[in-house]
């Protein structure tokens, strides 16, 4: 391997790591937000 086709696939896992991690995180806090108000999220939380 080259090290120029190293750093493009360590770059390429850094940057999907994350976008998982973004989404990850905003399904945590939707989903707190579901068990805090009971499935019903106010809109001014929205």
């Amino acid at each position: 391997m080259k090290i120029k086709s190293l750093f493009a696939l360590v770059n390429g896992r850094r940057v999907a790591f994350l976008l998982v991690d973004a989404v990850v995180l905003a399904l945590s806090l939707y989903l707190a937000f579901l068990l805090r108000f009971d499935g019903n999220i106010p809109h001014s939380y929205i």
